[in-house]
């Protein structure tokens, strides 16, 4: 009868197979279509399938059910797990290949302890299933769980895309903030590193006095510099770039002449 019992818990015996091929796909392989293939599973399958086996035993749920919760709970995993990771360790995928076979084990040993000796007990006879309203409500909190997770792991990599993208704009004295005759003149300048060309609008005025307007069309990754001649500025007062995109100020800059300042950039 113990045979038997491993033979009805094939499934779950096969998913912890199928997991630590994956691990040794990732820590041996580069990438490629074996790879792919090998992890593909223990993404997007195994944690789940092992998840709904620990919280639905046999019989407990229908096929179409259990195929739900399998996708909506490694979503979960993949979410809240990526999500920990990036706060407590490296997000690479040797790490989350880990945590993703670690969770698929776990769940596995924690399912096959749960269906020892239910196989050698006489069969139950036939009761009425779990109540719909009981299964629908663990549906929608598997599914809510997997919306927050992917919500929560979206936020965070469009605030990363968007901490990753910026934009920079310097306004430098050459030779100190004091403007004598023989002194070279400022430079003001722009580096886009938005990761795609951009229009610009540059402004540059002292005291509300406009010294020059600019409009610059800035591929990837380039800069662009200009120098501001001294016969145009006042020996004292407070020189402000400002920077316009879609027709706001993303960035400004300042420098006071004729003081001892440190000149002022913003990146």
């Amino acid at each position: 009868m113990a045979g038997k019992g491993a033979v009805r818990s094939i499934d779950l015996l096969l998913t912890a197979f199928v997991a630590l091929i994956g691990v040794v796909v990732a820590l041996v392989s580069d990438g490629g279509t074996l790879a792919t293939v090998a992890l593909l599973p223990l993404v997007f399958v195994l944690p789940g399938y092992a998840l709904s086996a620990v919280l639905f035993p046999p019989r407990t749920i229908g096929d179409d059910l259990r195929l739900v919760l399998t996708v909506v709970l490694s979503l979960a995993v993949i979410a809240l797990g990526g999500l920990l990771l990036h706060l407590v360790a490296v997000l690479e995928r040797g790490t989350f290949v880990g945590l993703l076979a670690a969770v698929t084990l776990a769940a596995t040993a924690i399912a096959l302890k749960g269906r020892q000796g239910k196989w050698n007990d006489p069969p139950p006879r036939p009761r009425r299933p779990h109540p719909p309203i009981a299964v629908t409500l663990a549906l929608a909190a598997a599914i809510g769980l997997a919306g927050v997770a992917i919500a929560i792991a979206s936020a965070g990599a469009h605030r990363q895309i968007d901490e990753a993208h910026f934009t920079s704009l310097w306004l430098v004295p050459q030779g100190g903030t004091r403007l004598p005759p023989d002194e070279p003149p400022l430079l003001v300048g722009i580096a886009n590193q938005q990761g795609k060309t951009v229009d610009y609008r540059l402004t540059v005025r002292q005291e509300g006095t406009e010294i020059g307007t600019w409009r610059v069309r800035l591929g990837d990754g380039r800069e662009w510099e200009i120098a501001l001649p001294v016969e145009h500025l006042s020996p004292a007062g407070t020189l402000v770039a400002s920077l316009h995109r879609f027709g706001r100020i993303v960035r400004r800059v300042g420098v006071r002449l004729g003081a001892q300042t440190s000149p002022s950039t913003n990146g």
